[in-house]
Order: structure tokens, then sequence, then C-alpha cells
């Protein structure tokens, strides 16, 4: 495994899908994004979204490794055949606690088997410190992206997005990553979770 994630240009895969999108719902969240009762009609959609794409070998899917739209992307993905990057924004413990781990599931389990089968990075140990006020999430989002881009070919960048197109969650979160990614002149697909509130 390199020792952080290469941002030159490479010609090693054929295309690069950025995964994201909400976490699972703690039990009670009002409203709705993600419930865990959606999670097999997300996967479902999810699969569907990656074999449109011919994800496969010389596929690289990269996201950042939170229960929900990340881990489903990338267990997915490997399913496929193709490459899957986790680049976490913070310190792992921090990260299981705030972003993975969720009473009564086995997101951490699934978490740490995709530990065990994909080259990750924790933003700490990658990028400078974040300036005051720098939200880490935020920061994550332009991390994917750029190594996302750096390694895709040209016309290559997509971005699969599990997102209730609420009006934003704010710096860091869903609505972000997919403005800027569109910006970046990435192909966006968004996969709205049935049972969340519109």
């Amino acid at each position: 495994m390199p020792s952080r994630p290469p941002t030159e240009p490479r010609s090693a895969f054929g295309q690069v899908v950025v995964a994201a999108g909400h976490m699972v719902d703690v039990a009670g969240r009002s409203p709705p994004r993600f419930p865990a009762s959606d999670e097999e009609a997300v996967t479902r959609a999810v699969g569907e979204a990656l074999d449109r794409w011919g994800v496969s070998r010389g596929t690289l899917l990269v996201c950042g490794g939170a229960r929900g739209a990340d881990i489903i992307a990338a267990e997915q993905a490997l399913a496929r055949g193709a490459a899957a990057w986790l680049l976490v924004a913070l310190p792992e413990e921090a990260f299981l606690a705030t972003s993975v781990e969720l009473p009564g599931s086995d997101w951490a389990e699934r978490y740490r088997a995709l530990r065990r089968r994909c080259p990750t990075w924790f933003q700490p140990d990658e990028l400078p410190p974040a300036a005051p006020g720098e939200d880490v999430f935020e920061r994550n989002n332009d991390w994917c992206l750029e190594v996302a881009g750096a390694q895709a070919p040209p016309g290559g960048l997509r971005v699969l997005a599990v997102w209730d197109r609420s009006g934003g969650d704010g710096r860091g979160g869903t609505a972000d990553l997919v403005e800027r990614a569109r910006r970046a002149g990435a192909t966006v697909e968004v996969i709205g979770p049935p049972g969340a509130r519109r």
C-alpha cells in the first residue's frame, strides 16, 4: 500500500467513483434521512448504479468509510472486483465513535472488514492541520475529490451520492459534496433513501 493516497495522475483505472452520502440514522432521528429500514433498498439501488457504470476490475471507488452510504458502496464495489480506497476524516477511534458505530448494528464490524481489504488513509496523518474553524468533513470531501480526480482518466470521474435532496446539511455534508463534484465536472448520480421525509 502506498504511504499516502497518490494524487499524481495515473492510468491504472478506467474510471473512478467517489461514493458519499448520509449515514444510517440513529434511532428516532427526526426528520429521517436514511432510516435503517431503507438499507436493503439503498443497497440494491447502489448496486444497480454501479452496474450501469460497468464497475468491475479496473474501477476505483473512493469513500470516507462511514456507516451507511460509504460502507455499502465500498462493499458493492469490492463484490464486483473493483478496488476501494478509504480516506477517513478523523483518527480511527474518534471516527468509529462519531461516524460508524450504531447500537444494535454491525456497522463497526463491516468497517473493520473493509479496513482489512482496502488501503486506508487518515486525514490527520496526511494533510496539514485544519485551520481554526475549518470543517474536517468538508476537507475530506475535497480530499476524496482530489485523489479521485487525479486517478480518473478524462471524463472518468463519477460521484454516487445517497442523499435525501434536502436543502443541505452544512459544510462537509452530502449536498456540499454534490455541488463540489458538479463544479469539478464529475458525472453525479443521486440515490434517495425511500423512507426519508421529502
